[in-house]
């Protein structure tokens, strides 16, 4: 009986903690989404994160990205075409840098930047969804070949 009310105040406790966790990352999340949201809209150039002079880091970093965007329903060429060009991932390193500022951990980081770009496709009409995946299939068909 007692390892039993143990393990319900154990489970209870890690149970909170998690919950805790959860809540703190979904409201950094918000804030480094604001805070970048307001860089844009006045001009200013983006935060950058203390790895991304790494090539390691930041390769680990992309490829971390697409593998996590493949479990979610959105195509990889709209990943890879509005936030991993050159010209645009400025944002989702921006993200991160805001990310990284607040505490967050490389992987937490990573999550940040997939939960972004599939806000940013969700917020797409389903005609434009639509239109996306017919004007890209061949390509899309590419990447999911070569993105494990």
């Amino acid at each position: 009986m007692i390892t039993f009310a143990i393990i319900v105040i154990l489970s209870f406790v890690i149970y909170s903690i998690l919950k805790g966790k959860s809540r703190k990352n979904h409201i950094d999340y918000l804030r480094a989404v604001r805070d970048l949201d307001a860089s844009i809209a006045q001009g200013q150039k983006n935060s950058v994160p203390s790895w991304l002079k790494n090539d390691d880091k930041e390769r680990q970093f992309t490829n971390a990205v697409l593998a996590l965007i493949r479990k979610t329903t959105v195509p990889l060429t709209y990943a890879v075409r509005g936030f991993m060009s050159p010209d645009a991932s400025a944002v989702l390193f921006g993200l991160a840098a805001n990310m990284e500022t607040q505490g967050a951990t490389f992987i937490e980081q990573q999550i940040a930047a997939v939960r972004y770009i599939e806000e940013n496709w969700n917020q797409l009409s389903l005609n434009d969804q639509d239109s996306f995946r017919k004007e890209t299939l061949l390509e899309e068909m590419t990447y999911k070949a070569n993105i494990r």
